[in-house]
This record gives structure tokens, sequence and C-alpha cells, in this order.
């Protein structure tokens, strides 16, 4: 449990001082790797600016190992505490949910196929923007592929 807490704060803290959310209508792509069993998976997604304080997204995230492929098809809605927080523009403090198919494809022979379900998830993360377009992002949660994820935003 204290883990756990640690954990948390840890994120809590890094978010704060990382990442600015999109404007109305603004897209954001967001590329890099994760952390899942020792593996280091890689994902791909989109943001796109609902409403001042949320954005919508989706993804695709993937783990390859030696006997199967595991991936996440995801779409995501998250809320960005910016404004409410009064944080600086070039930072991002975001929470939300996730819709995730996962789904292992393990090869042939493998006693575990192939398996695959639908899984509501949560997400909490942060970013930091070099400039008005380029930044960094962590996050954790969100789908099963990837507990925690790390890497690139760039604002279109």
């Amino acid at each position: 449990m204290k883990k756990i807490i640690l954990i948390l704060s840890l994120c809590l803290f890094i978010s704060i001082i990382m990442g600015a959310p999109l404007s109305i209508h603004q897209t954001q792509l967001n590329a890099g790797a994760g952390l899942f069993n020792y593996h280091l998976p890689i994902y791909v997604g989109m943001d796109y600016g609902l409403t001042k304080n949320s954005t919508v997204g989706g993804g695709l995230s993937t783990s390859f190992y030696d006997y199967g492929n595991w991936f996440d098809i995801y779409g995501n809605w998250n809320y960005h505490f910016v404004n409410l927080l009064s944080m600086p523009h070039n930072t991002d403090f975001y929470a939300g949910l996730s819709l995730c198919f996962d789904a292992w494809l393990g090869h042939k022979g493998h006693e575990d196929d192939h398996k695959s379900v639908l899984i509501l998830t949560g997400q909490i993360g942060g970013r930091y923007y070099f400039n008005n377009n380029l930044g960094i992002h962590l996050e954790i949660g969100g789908c099963p592929t990837s507990n925690a994820k790390i890497g690139i935003s760039y604002k279109f």
C-alpha cells in the first residue's frame, strides 16, 4: 500500500511539473514506449480538443513476446486540470477514462492462442511542452498493455 501511495504521489508531482491542454478542435499526436511485465510496449495515439478542459482520443499499443503479441485498441476521454489549478500554459495535468479492446494473439499450439476482452479503465498523466507544439508526457494507468507510458506529444 505504501508503494502505491508513493507511486501515485510521484506521478502527481511529475504531472504537475509536466505539458497544456489542447485548444478546442486542435489535434495532438502521442507516441512512445510503455512498461508492462518486463516488456517495453510501443504506442501511438491521437487526442482532439473537445472543450476548453477536455479531450477525446484513441490509439493503439502493442507488446511483442516470443510466444505471441498483446495489443490494445482504445478510445479515451480526459479532463485537463490546467485552468482549474491555474497551472502554467506549458504544462498539463489530466485524468480520464479509457475503453480498451485488449487482445492476446498467441502462436498456434500455445495454451492461450487467442483471448480478447473489452475493459473500462482510468488513467492520470501530465505533459511538459518545450514550445507551442512539442512536449513530453507521462501517463499511469490506461489500457493493460502499458501500465505506464512515456513519450512525445506533438500539437498540430
